[in-house]
């Protein structure tokens, strides 16, 4: 966890909206400007928002669902929050709260229950409220006595809980995934079916933070971009579980054929991986094997050869299994673009 105030240095390091001189009027209780300085208020509001959506993205935020991986296309909001982004000079953010609601009534922050059930895509134009530009609707809400607090209310400015997607942040996921689909446009349909958990290997392990592979998105990250790539851009099919790069007029739906090859291209992923591991481990012990002979250690020697032996062994099992799942592999994927290019 971030100590206090190691975040709003970071912001004043990376974020020009956060130079020294613009601090105080961050960290100000700015709802009596929006009428007197709209402007200034405006301005205000939308350097907080990107400066959350850059503190998530950059995995600075920490989780209270988790010790391990922020996520990053996600916003847990809380009482906790302003404490973590204060600043040592100027305290808590005073009108944190105002900015969460402006973002959540201009679509930048979306409940993440809502963002998942959400049939029709997220850029629908629905009538009613939704049709209706941001400015007079919210001047109506203020009028009607639910607005997010301007005017010069001198009330405490109350964070709105809840953990929201990040729509900014998805929206540069989703655009950094569509290279990569692009990219995949000529595969297979074969080539471009994978589980849920290689997906993430081959499609979003690049989105990690530059240099930090441990900080790759997390699990709620990607259902919620799984989501948003199959829903709000037909870039992929999936259930949750199977995911399909979709090309031009193919099916949006994952039939049970392509869970079938999902599941047998990480079997055949994983028996490769554990193969090189074993080659590597029946490596290591011939050597060590050997520098104990040279040590006149004939005991270890021995032992070593054992265990030599043994991952040999293991080594062949696993060989033959390969062999065979890639030999099912590629009848299987034959006769599937068969069909699919008939």
């Amino acid at each position: 966890m971030p100590a206090m105030g190691d975040l709003a240095e970071y912001l004043t390091s990376n974020d020009p909206s956060f130079r020294k001189a613009r601090l105080p009027a961050l960290y100000s209780d700015f709802r009596s400007q929006r009428t007197p300085n709209p402007d200034g208020y405006t301005a205000n509001l939308s350097a907080w928002r990107a400066a959350l959506a850059r503190l998530a993205w950059d995995a600075q935020l920490p989780d209270p669902a988790t010790s391990t991986t922020p996520p990053r296309l996600l916003l847990t909001v809380d009482d906790s929050l302003p404490a973590h982004l204060q600043s040592r000079q100027f305290g808590r953010p005073l009108a944190l709260g105002t900015v969460v609601r402006e973002a959540l009534e201009n679509g930048d922050l979306v409940p993440v229950p809502d963002f998942l059930a959400r049939k029709e895509t997220i850029y629908a134009k629905t009538a009613g409220w939704g049709a209706v530009p941001w400015s007079v609707a919210s001047w109506a809400a203020r009028q009607l006595g639910f607005g997010s607090g301007g005017g010069t209310s001198t009330a405490e400015d109350k964070m709105p809980k809840g953990t929201y997607v990040v729509l900014p942040n998805l929206e540069k996921a989703g655009g950094l995934v569509a290279e990569q689909a692009a990219a995949r446009a000529s595969d297979t349909r074969f080539e471009r079916t994978f589980t849920r958990r290689h997906f993430e290997r081959a499609c979003v392990a690049d989105l990690a933070v530059a240099g930090q592979k441990d900080r790759a998105l997390a699990g709620r990250d990607v259902d919620v971009l799984l989501r948003f790539l199959a829903r709000d851009k037909g870039l992929v099919a999936s259930d949750g579980q199977t995911v399909r790069i979709r090309v031009e007029g193919e099916d949006a739906a994952v039939t049970e054929e392509d869970a079938a090859v999902a599941q047998l291209k990480e079997l055949v992923e994983d028996l490769k991986h554990q193969t090189t591991l074993l080659a590597a481990r029946v490596d290591t012990l011939a050597a060590d094997a050997k520098a104990a002979v040279g040590k006149r250690n004939n005991a270890a020697a021995m032992r070593l050869l054992r265990e030599k032996k043994t991952a040999e062994a293991t080594l062949g099992k696993r060989g033959a299994a390969l062999l065979q799942m890639e030999e099912i592999a590629a009848r299987i994927q034959q006769a599937r673009d068969q069909v699919h290019n008939d």
